[in-house]
Formats: structure tokens, sequence, C-alpha cells
């Protein structure tokens, strides 16, 4: 089969067209503050990206079985056949709806090669849901690989746009600054435009924050608003459950200080923080299968041994966790650390690391700029910023605890990384005047 045949050009030129048409032709997609064509040149290089990243994953890992872009796909066309000939049983499977049984193991699943992971849990498989999302894209490609990159764009860019006008109230003055903070971080305009999960949990990511802000500000009769928020839920849970786990203490703060006095604030979101430390610790106490500490411990264990087993080039040191709270609090520098600064430069020439390698090196210099350029934050902005910081610092300890490989580690902070650039913008005089004193946080669209 050719990389890319007739018909897939055919495929592709019509549902470029249509997302295009899109992107004009909506106001979700107008954003005032920025040139009327930006977001549409962001989806093409978005395009691009996601198809660059597809012709390193056919020419460059060849083992197509094992390629994240490719595994999920292959999968899910046996659940879309199951639609032509067998609908029932496609619903079943797409709903989760009595089908954990031998039929559906015999007829479908055994004959999946990511279904089942090879080191089972009480944690919910993630990679049903990737499947099941290709399953229904299939029924729009008719099985055209690169029209999923296509979908896989379009809602990661509809996320990315949801989150800046989330939050774009309160960046007056540095609107251009902040999406390029959100939209052109390498690794997010890499990574999130692929056929890979990051594409999708940018887009929850986004809805998210989005219909949050939006209800904050007094709009509760948008139906839409809800369904957005819903699906967002939905979306953070079964794709990636620990980003709404790191999300949950900054969301909480952030409502909680909205209208606290700036001497408050820090003391009000420390009191939110042991709340839901205690709450993490004692989560088993209500659901006594769920022991998150071990549950943690385990994934490490897991992982270290899928990455020795496909003999992984790019292993790290992590400190071995022991199922106590002092243990993981002991691990979680360095588990920081690997995330934020690894990989180094020069340190691997895999090219997905030399990316992260270098969007590193751009951060870590931004970051120092700000100590020269500081601007100070109004308290509107300040319970922004530690929203920000929690979330970034714990979805980077979260996944420096379990995660020894940095192939992986580059992708996993991706949702972190529009959230860290927004953090430097704002703290940074990027304009060379005197920062405001008063900010009103205006509505967001």
């Amino acid at each position: 089969m050719s990389f890319f045949s007739i018909s897939d050009a055919l495929l592709v030129s019509v549902w470029l067209f249509l997302m295009l048409w899109l992107i004009r032709s909506h106001s979700f997609f107008r954003i005032q503050e920025l040139q009327p064509r930006f977001i549409t040149y962001v989806f093409l290089l978005k395009v691009v990206a996601g198809f660059f990243l597809t012709i390193i994953y056919t020419f460059y890992y060849t083992d197509r079985a094992n390629a994240d872009i490719y595994k999920y796909f292959d999968d899910s066309a046996l659940m879309t056949d199951a639609l032509f000939h067998k609908p029932g049983d496609f619903f079943r499977m797409l709903f989760g709806y009595e089908n954990d049984n031998n039929y559906f193991n015999e007829q479908y699943y055994n004959h999946m090669n990511n279904w089942f992971r090879k080191y089972e849990s009480n944690i919910y498989n993630d990679s049903h849901t990737i499947i099941r999302i290709n399953a229904v894209l299939r029924i729009f490609s008719f099985g055209s690989f690169h029209v999923h990159t296509l979908f896989s764009c379009f809602l990661s860019l509809t996320g990315l746009v949801a989150l800046y006008k989330a939050f774009k109230s309160f960046f007056t003055g540095k609107e251009k600054w902040m999406a390029y903070a959100i939209f052109l971080l390498p690794s997010v305009l890499f990574w999130a435009s692929g056929v890979l999960k990051e594409s999708y949990l940018m887009f929850g990511l986004g809805l998210l924050l989005y219909s949050i802000m939006f209800l904050l500000n007094g709009d509760w009769k948008k139906w839409s608003i809800y369904l957005a928020l819903l699906t967002g839920i939905l979306l953070l849970l079964y794709l990636k459950v620990y980003v709404l786990m790191a999300l949950l203490p900054g969301i909480i703060g952030f409502v909680f200080v909205r209208k606290t006095s700036v001497q408050l604030l820090f003391l009000k979101y420390g009191l939110v923080v042991l709340v839901c430390l205690f709450g993490w610790v004692y989560f088993e106490k209500l659901f006594p299968s769920w022991h998150m500490l071990e549950i943690l411990v385990q994934k490490q264990q897991d992982f270290i041994r899928l990455s020795q087993a496909m003999n992984s080039g790019s292993m790290l040191y992590t400190v071995p966790l022991d199922p106590d709270f002092l243990s993981f609090i002991k691990a979680a520098p360095l588990a920081f650390t690997n995330v934020l600064l690894r990989p180094f430069p020069g340190e691997s020439f895999s090219p997905f690391l030399l990316i992260a390698s270098a969007e590193n090196a751009i951060l870590l210099v931004a970051m120092v700029l700000v100590v020269f350029r500081f601007q100070k934050p109004n308290k509107d902005q300040l319970n922004l910023i530690v929203f920000f910081l929690l979330f970034v610092v714990g979805l980077f300890v979260l996944i420096g605890w379990v995660t020894p490989v940095m192939g992986a580690i580059v992708r996993y902070k991706v949702p972190a990384l529009p959230f860290l650039g927004m953090i430097v913008v704002m703290l940074m005089n990027i304009q060379g005047k005197p920062s405001s004193e008063n900010y009103s946080a205006k509505r967001s669209d």
C-alpha cells in the first residue's frame, strides 16, 4: 500500500477544504486581537507537522505494530467493520455496554494488538478510548489515515483556541505573546497534531477550561457550554485521568479565591492543596480497591519493565517508589526536574528529543529573562498564575514519578507547556512599560 494514494489525496482535499471553510466562517475561530488569518495559518502549520510526524513514524520508526500513531488506528478497523455487519456489537463496544465477555474477546479484542495491556491493573485502559475515537472517525475517513491526521489537527486547534479565549482577558496588551505560547511551542505544535492521545487531550482540556471560565462569568443559559464541559471532563477522565487529577486543585483554588485579598490568596491555596493531598492519600478509605499510592508504585514498575523489555534508548533514573507518602515526597524533586529539564541539549540525537531539548532551552532562557524583566501581576493575574503553577508542578511531578523514559516524558508533558508559557508571558514585561495598576477581568468570549 502506498504512503499517499489518489483516494487519500481526494479525501484529504475535501476534508481540508471543509475544515478551512469552518475556521474562516465560524465566529468561534475569530480572535480580534490577532491577525485575521492567524488561526488559519496555525491550522495549516499543524497539518504540516502532523504529516511530518506521520513520515517519521512511517520511514524512521518502521515497526507499525508499535508505532503510537498507527497501532490504535489499525485496531479500530475491527470495531468500525462491526458497524456494517453487526451494528449492535459496534455500539456495545463503542459505549462499553455488556462487551466485557468471551464473545467480544474472541470476535474482536483478541485480534487487536492494543486492547489489552501487557501489564493490566484496575486503572481504566485509556487505549480503549483512542481506539473508539478512531473507530468513529473511520466512518467519515473511509479508512484513510491522513484524514485522521486532519481531524486530530482540527480538534487540537479547537481546544487551543478555547484555551486562548478562556484566559485572554488576563493578558491585556500581551495577546499576541499569549497566542505564541499556546499555539506555537514546538512540542505542542508537533505532538498535538498527530493521531495521538495528546491531540484529543488538548481538545478536552480547552473545552473544560473554556466552559468553566464562561460559567464563572455568569453565563448560565447556553446549553452548548454544558455540553463542552461534559465533553471536556469525559475526555480527560477517559484519556489521561492523571491530567484531570493535576488540574483539580488549581481549578478549585482559582474558584475559591476569586474574591479574596492578596494577603489571604496563598493561605487559601495552601488549604486547598492540603485538602486535596489528604483526600488523594486517603481515597482508598472510600474505595478500598483504589489505593492511589500503590497504583502509582505499580505504574512505575510496569513502565520500567516495559521500557527494559523494549530496550528503550532514552531511559533515565527515577527514584524507586514505596507505597507511603514520605517516599513520594522524597522522589518529587527529581521527578519534577526530570520532566522540566530533560532531555538536555546533546543528550540524544533522536529527532523527537532534539526538538524537546531545544524547546527546554528556549523556555529556560525565557524564565531567566523574567528575572530581569519582571512585571508585577495584579491580584486576578496572581490568582491565575498560582492556578497554572499548581497544574504544571502537579503534572510534572506525577509524570516524573512513574515515567523513566525521556521519549515518553516529552509527550506526556505537552498539556502543561502552554500554561508554563503563559506564566512566563504574564510575568515578563514584554511591552517595556510599567505594569498596569488596575485590572478588570473581561468576559470570555
